[in-house]
């Protein structure tokens, strides 16, 4: 039993030798170009649909490659800083990911899906507004306790 231990062991510990050393999909100076471009974009992006955002800045923006040459995913997160219709200063945060597909091997992109969110806005008064996450919600609601009668119990405090 001990020798099927090692013979695993063994495998294992070449299997992760291979992960930790094997070339990456993309170079690096492939990386930042598709970078830089989905940057622009996201800046483009925004502007058009905010024209009075004053500042972009992308803190977390990020590649992952689903197929070599051919599909990425791209991962980021914006902050901005811009007016709202009241003139009062906003700020917005926008994440998400872009799905890209390349037919000349790593020339040309195009976004083939994905998704922008913008989970929070902070307004210059302190106020925040964010979104709710649909993934954090219960798939199913317990109905409210109800007494022998039929009506809601009475809240309790705790």
């Amino acid at each position: 039993m001990k020798y099927i231990s090692l013979i695993v062991v063994l495998a294992l510990m070449i299997w992760s030798w291979s992960l930790a050393t094997a070339e990456p999909s993309f170079s690096m100076d492939q990386t930042k170009h598709v970078e830089e471009g989905v940057e622009n974009d996201i800046h483009a992006f925004i502007q058009r649909k905010f024209p009075e955002t004053t500042d972009v800045y992308c803190q977390q923006l990020y590649t992952e490659g689903v197929k070599s040459g051919e599909e990425m995913n791209v991962h980021f997160r914006c902050n901005t800083e811009g007016g709202a219709a009241n003139g009062e200063k906003i700020q917005q945060t926008f994440e998400g990911v872009l799905h890209l597909t390349s037919k000349d091997g790593f020339e040309t992109w195009d976004e083939t899906g994905g998704e922008i969110r913008v989970p929070d806005i902070v307004f210059e008064n302190g106020s925040k507004i964010s979104a709710h996450d649909k993934s954090a919600a219960p798939e199913s609601e317990e109905p409210a306790a109800t007494e022998d009668s039929g009506k809601p119990a009475e809240p309790t405090e705790h």
